[in-house]
């Protein structure tokens, strides 16, 4: 831009957006958050309004408004989700109407799209077209602009809801060779981790886990993608070792999640002590285990048990354990692809896992 005023606000806006996330990340002040992104949306309407022409802050408005949507469904508030995926959708429109090549705008685009299909809930048909259009548009971002770590970032969270392990690695790769100090990259450590896992190349998934372990001793997620390895079929299994990692999951673990995580992890610890020929104790940990709906709303816990089962010779229990899962959410499948997982590969052939099987 060449209007100066114009900058300055464009200036105050990203500095009230950062604000905004620290009061996030920092506090968890929600309403807080919310309302600073208010303002920085009126700062950066401001700031068009003196250059119309300008698509820095139509973009950053975007942003903004796809904040205050991601922090409204934290809340519940599904009226304010819809109204902001819309009012971020027509500024990023619009941002690419002024410059069709603006790599930023086509980046946040693709987010929004992405938020779009994940969190509210469309059809699958509309779902599969939305995944589409966030594809394309994450593609132009990089495709314009190589150096964007968060579109990269993005992209490698998009193929793992396609079953697309591969580019998603090549993706995570990418985003960390782009900006190694991203703000995500614990996200993406943990993902490289559990997508090489999926892949059943354990001493690569070993590799970033303990990298991002190196990188964010803090952090419960490099717990957990450890204890997932222990439960692993590669290596000695050490049940004294397991249990210990899994006190440091308990440790480790914010509060709001520290139910859900530990459910999750004693039925890892029950996975190791079946490797090491200790079903009774296994069976022990896993009947005390609180799946409920309360603790783990997806229910996904019943998947985990079941996976552990399938991969530690216990195809019956895997089955049981799959149809407890079914009668909690029903019309369930394993989703497009995920039947194909090597966890259950001793379980395709039988007639009681097809009804499981995404058609």
């Amino acid at each position: 831009t060449q209007n100066a005023e114009a900058w300055a606000l464009v200036q105050r806006g990203v500095r009230l957006r950062a604000d905004a996330e620290r009061l996030f990340q920092e506090a968890r002040d929600v309403e807080g958050s919310l309302q600073a992104y208010r303002d920085a949306d009126a700062v950066l309407a401001s700031a068009e309004t003196l250059d119309p022409e300008w698509v820095r802050p139509v973009t950053e408005r975007g942003h903004a408004a796809y904040r205050q949507a991601w922090l409204s469904m934290g809340l519940g508030d599904f009226d304010t989700v819809v109204e902001k995926v819309d009012e971020a959708m027509a500024h990023l429109d619009r941002a690419l109407t002024l410059d069709p090549g603006y790599a930023p705008a086509y980046a946040e685009r693709g987010r929004v799209r992405l938020f779009q299909a994940t969190a509210l809930a469309p059809g699958p048909d509309e779902m599969d077209a939305i995944l589409e259009l966030a594809e394309e548009d994450l593609q132009s971002a990089v495709s314009n602009d190589a150096s964007l770590a968060e579109a990269h970032a993005d992209l490698s969270f998009l193929y793992v809801g396609l079953a697309d392990p591969v580019n998603a690695v090549l993706s995570a790769r990418r985003a960390l060779e782009e900006d190694a100090y991203l703000q995500r990259a614990d996200l993406i450590y943990d993902r490289l981790s559990s997508t090489q896992y999926e892949l059943e190349q354990f001493r690569d998934s070993e590799r970033w886990c303990d990298e991002g372990r190196s990188r964010f001793p803090d952090n419960y997620r490099f717990a957990t993608c450890r204890l997932w390895l222990m439960a692993a079929p590669h290596g000695e299994p050490d049940p004294d070792a397991a249990w210990a990692e899994l006190a440091r999951v308990d440790s480790l673990t914010p509060p709001s999640l520290q139910p859900l995580k530990h459910s999750e992890g004693e039925i890892l610890v029950a996975g190791v002590l079946r490797r090491a020929s200790l079903p009774d104790s296994a069976e022990s940990v896993l009947s005390r285990v609180d799946m409920s709906e309360s603790v783990d709303p997806q229910r996904q816990l019943f998947v985990y048990e079941a996976a552990i089962r399938a991969t530690t010779g216990d195809p019956d229990g895997a089955i049981d354990a799959l149809r407890r899962w079914a009668a909690a959410t029903p019309g369930s499948t394993l989703g497009p692809g995920g039947e194909l997982n090597w966890w259950w590969r001793e379980l395709r052939t039988r007639e009681d896992f097809q009804p499981f099987v995404s058609r």
